[in-house]
């Protein structure tokens, strides 16, 4: 569970927690600038290729979708 990371082309991961839970991880999207990850129950931001997380669902209706 949770979020992990490679720096090696996959040879070793290290797990990305600082600011996200260790909750499994629905959805990752990524733009120039941010990547995001979805749980179950919010979105998290990071500017920071993944070393810091921030939860980001301000304007994100309560519905849940699946």
């Amino acid at each position: 569970m949770g979020l992990h990371k490679s720096t090696d082309n996959g040879l070793h991961w290290d797990q990305m927690l600082n600011g996200i839970p260790a909750a499994t991880i629905y959805a990752i999207a990524s733009t120039a600038s941010a990547v995001f990850a979805s749980t179950f129950n919010n979105l998290y931001v990071s500017f920071d290729d993944g070393n810091s997380w921030a939860l980001s669902d301000s304007g994100i209706s309560s519905h849940k979708c699946l």
